[in-house]
């Protein structure tokens, strides 16, 4: 039998895990306070924390490395593409009959650079038509670019769609943490006169699906969660109208979520399984 000579193996590089082929990224800002806002969340439980911490540190040693070209990107990018398709069909100077005009690329009016600077006058109209371009948000017809959809899907580009997780996710345990800081002065403080705007709109509805129904009640969903986007898209796009000269833009976030109450990790040996959780069935 001919012996196969096995390759030797590499030492990795300073900052790549073992079996990764990209450095890791450095935290930032945002990711920082992502840990901070759920390590609140975590001990507000008077959960032990020792025990938390163990757990999350044995989490990440059994996450999947990443195994792909991981090329970091400006964060606002993601934004700005969608602020571009908003005010695109919402500007009266870009729509003909209410539709969305068809563009060219360049040019001091009524074009997609021209649009860019409107939207941002320091961000690089050729990026963010490449954006655009590679999420399927416009079409080329002829010479000119129109937009297809109102809702960006940014399932092609996978980079800009880890941004986007991480920052739905900050905005929802941002919205947690206001509200818990909110129940928390309302319960030390003797008046009633706590000012409402403080608290963060947050619902939640949460019941059973037949398992029969389960694609049907997926679909109902992602229309109304779209047509909902959209509506809150426009709203954003009138208001920002309003805008007087100088005035400070406050980012916000509408962060809809839908969520199957299957248990998507498998529970530490011994963890008591929550009374609504369910094994998976060939997911």
């Amino acid at each position: 039998m001919r012996k196969v000579k096995r390759a030797k193996r590499q030492p990795h590089a300073k900052g790549t895990l073992p079996g990764a082929l990209t450095p890791a990224t450095p935290l930032d800002g945002e990711t920082r306070e992502l840990l901070d806002l759920m390590a609140r969340l975590i001990a507000r439980g008077n959960f032990e924390r020792a025990a938390a911490a163990e757990h999350f540190k044995r989490c990440l040693e059994l996450a999947p490395l990443v195994t792909h070209t991981v090329r970091q990107e400006p964060t606002d990018q993601t934004f700005l593409s969608g602020e571009v398709i908003t005010q695109w069909h919402n500007l009266p100077e870009y729509l003909s009959n209410g539709q969305p005009r068809r563009l060219h690329a360049w040019g001091t009016r009524l074009s997609i650079a021209s649009l860019v600077r409107r939207v941002d006058p320091h961000a690089d109209p050729r990026e963010i038509l490449k954006n655009l371009i590679e999420t399927g948000a416009v079409k080329r017809v002829g010479k000119q670019f129109l937009p297809t959809t109102r809702i960006i899907k940014l399932r092609h580009k996978p980079v800009q769609q880890q941004i986007h997780h991480r920052q739905a996710a900050l905005a929802f345990v941002r919205t947690l943490e206001t509200n818990a800081l909110h129940a928390e002065v309302i319960a030390t403080e003797s008046t009633d006169k706590f000012p409402e705007d403080s608290r963060i709109y947050q619902f939640a509805c949460t019941g059973f699906v037949p398992e029969s129904q389960l694609q049907e009640f997926r679909k109902e969903m992602h229309q109304l969660n779209d047509e909902t986007l959209v509506l809150v898209d426009g709203v954003m796009a009138r208001l920002s109208r309003k805008r007087k000269h100088g005035e400070q833009l406050v980012p916000v976030s509408e962060v809809i979520i839908m969520s199957e109450n299957s248990p998507l990790a498998p529970p530490s040996p011994g963890a008591p399984r929550a009374p609504n959780s369910r094994p998976l069935k060939g997911r």
